[in-house]
């Protein structure tokens, strides 16, 4: 199992898909209180419920450690939530962040971080056979069509593609 950092894109759309609980994947999920707030006062189905799951750790994190955090990347623009999870993975030896938030992508990498968004879950877990590969073309469909997550049908298109090499060469 792997433990991962996240900001509250991740919760949030695949909330809207109805597959919150593939994050369950992961052994331990760090994530800033700022982060919780943000996913905790939405309506989607399941995701008040985060707060008691056994494998997601809150932290709460000084402004200050931020404000110095934020000296080191001064003309990139994060909202608060997404900078706090990046602080994190960084102070917490975390090198798996998950977020949707194409600017936080872009940080993380640079950070030398290992980067996924929802997306990337999906196909993980279809790759550790915790859904099969119809759920998984409808969950990333779903992500598409339903979610507010921007992603384009390109993008949508390659993970299905990428899904169905996968199963030809099991």
């Amino acid at each position: 199992m792997v433990e991962a950092v996240s900001d509250a894109g991740p919760f949030i759309h695949l909330a809207q898909v109805g597959q919150l609980s593939l994050l369950s994947m992961f052994s331990k999920i760090l994530v800033p209180s700022k982060v919780i707030s943000e996913v905790t006062i939405g309506n989607e189905p399941g995701i008040k419920k985060i707060t008691s799951w056994p494998n997601l750790e809150k932290f709460t994190l000084s402004s200050k450690a931020i404000n110095k955090f934020k000296k080191l990347i001064p003309d990139i623009k994060l909202e608060e939530g997404e900078m706090q999870a990046l602080w994190l993975c960084l102070n917490a030896g975390v090198s798996l962040f998950l977020t949707d938030d194409l600017d936080a992508r872009t940080i993380a990498l640079k950070l030398g971080l290992e980067v996924h968004g929802s997306i990337g879950i999906i196909v993980r877990a279809y790759k550790r056979k915790m859904i099969d590969l119809k759920r998984a073309e409808q969950a990333i469909n779903d992500l598409y069509f339903k979610s507010k997550l921007f992603v384009t049908q390109g993008i949508t298109t390659n993970a299905i593609n990428t899904l169905r090499k996968m199963r030809k060469n099991e």
